[in-house]
């Protein structure tokens, strides 16, 4: 019984010893790969580096200036309040975010919304909730009753825009996980402006109602100087709704002839410069951030720490994971992102010149990874879809306000022959320059006039086909077949 007893101890002790053996060979061949791995990342991100001649490795790189308070936009107190106070909320009085459902903001004129804008809604919802104390029945009325209750926050905004510069006290040391109040704060402001101009219009005030809009378009692009992706994808959200207040007067016939080439100017050439500006801003915090975050991981051996950073790609609990993953795959990993962002930003210099977007926009470049490879570069890998989806965003928004501007074209025309035209080659085209061209593949915006009072206007949209597609209710509109500006126009009031 002994002799069984020693003999089992011995070989428990020898698969014991192997095992340990085995261990310490994997875990020394794994270190060594890593280093291998390691060494070769940081020769191929030196090479990259030396071909781009400097790059943004901080945000504090591309953050333009703290400017003096008197011109910044940002420093206004209602502004500063967002981020000191963590209550704070702009344009409490309307109640807009209590537990009732808001009505629609005016939104894109493309025939998707499930739920479509209308004063009356809104004017019952204010009454609702007590914001209006005596309801009318004059919706207009009671929308800009409501409004006057936050109009000192309207003016103060109105006021700062005419400050020349914009940063935002937004403490950039947490990566992308830093608290952004301003965003939403942001958001409501431009619809809220966009709401005020569709009650104006209703009231016969076109002059008012353009200036609303001036302050929607205004606020919309202070947000796309911010440098990240999702401000300016607020600032193309603010500027749907812009573009839906329009084509709520536009189709009620309540813009008057002298406010129509102010907004025509407002669509066309001032949008087109500042959309390439936020899309390049945006590209290079972007860029700056994930540099930010890369040169982090690889100088921490914190667990919690390097889950904290990678949360914004695969949020969950501390893995021991990232103790093995390999350093150098964080590099490989910086090395493609950073080169899909100078694709990116090479693809909003395409929008105006080189092959069209419907050749590219489309394809990632480089190509997304399959299968285990795609754990070499697993950040990349992951904001890829992410990056190509707000690519066509500001596509669609460049598209929205080029139709904007073919839109007031097309009013004016019917406010002087009674009906819209043929086609738009009895249109000055040449005043519009570039926004008479559909940006996806730089020919002719497409028109179909469905009868003397009704158009469409389309582009081929995101899948750049050549037939007319149907739209489909309900879905964002860029992911419809075609991106589309619908019309039906009543009589003159």
């Amino acid at each position: 019984m002994n002799i069984r007893n020693h003999s089992v101890y011995r070989i428990g002790a020898r698969f014991f010893t192997a095992l340990i053996f085995f261990g310490a060979l994997l875990a020394a061949l794994w270190a060594a790969f890593c280093l291998q791995q390691k060494w070769r990342a940081q020769r191929d991100w030196q090479a990259y580096v030396n071909s781009k001649g400097s790059i943004a490795l901080s945000i504090e790189e591309v953050l333009p200036p703290n400017p003096k308070d008197e011109d910044n936009f940002a420093a206004i107190p209602m502004v500063r309040d967002l981020f000191e106070n963590s209550d704070a909320v702009w344009f409490a009085p309307l109640k807009l975010s209590g537990g009732k459902r808001r009505p629609a903001w005016p939104h894109a004129p493309n025939g998707t919304q499930k739920t479509p804008f209308s004063l009356q809604a809104w004017a019952s919802y204010f009454g609702e909730t007590g914001v209006l104390a005596t309801p009318s029945n004059n919706p207009a009325n009671d929308v800009l009753a409501a409004l006057e209750t936050v109009r000192p926050e309207l003016d103060a905004l109105h006021s700062a825009l005419q400050r020349p510069h914009t940063r935002f006290p937004v403490d950039w040391r947490e990566d992308f996980r830093t608290p952004m109040p301003h965003l939403s704060a942001m958001m409501t402001a431009i619809s809220v402006c966009n709401l005020r101009a569709a009650a104006h219009l209703e009231k016969g005030d076109s002059r008012t109602a353009a200036g609303c809009l001036l302050d929607s378009v205004g606020l919309a692009n202070r947000m796309g100087r911010e440098p990240t992706l999702i401000a300016s994808l607020v600032r193309n959200s603010g500027l749907t709704g812009a573009a839906g207040a329009l084509h709520h007067g536009l189709t009620n016939g309540q813009w008057t002839p002298s406010e129509l080439p102010k907004l025509q100017t407002l669509f066309s050439t001032g949008l087109e410069s500042e959309t390439t500006r936020a899309w390049a801003t945006a590209l290079n915090g972007e860029r700056a951030l994930f540099n930010q975050i890369s040169y982090r991981l690889l100088n921490t051996s914190d667990n919690r720490a390097i889950q904290n950073l990678m949360g914004p790609y695969l949020p969950g609990k501390p893995s021991p994971f990232w103790v093995l993953y390999p350093a150098g795959w964080f590099i490989q990993s910086q090395i493609r992102m950073n080169q899909r962002l100078d694709s990116l930003a090479r693809s909003a210099e395409s929008v105006f010149s080189g092959p069209p977007p419907s050749e590219w926009m489309d394809k990632p470049d480089p190509a997304p990874e399959k299968g285990l490879r795609r754990l070499k570069w697993l950040m990349s890998e992951m904001a890829a879809p992410g990056y190509q989806s707000c690519l066509v965003s500001f596509i669609r928004s460049l598209c929205l306000s080029r139709q904007a501007a073919l839109a007031i074209a097309l009013e004016e025309a019917f406010q002087k022959n009674g009906t819209f035209p043929e086609s738009l080659d009895s249109l000055p085209l040449e005043k519009l320059g570039s926004a008479a061209l559909d940006p996806i593949d730089r020919l002719s915006m497409r028109y179909q006039r469905t009868s003397p009072n009704a158009y469409r206007l389309w582009s081929v949209g995101a899948k750049a086909g050549d037939e007319q597609d149907a739209t489909t209710p309900g879905t964002d509109a860029k992911k419809q077949p075609e991106w589309a500006w619908e019309l039906t126009r009543k009589p003159n009031p």
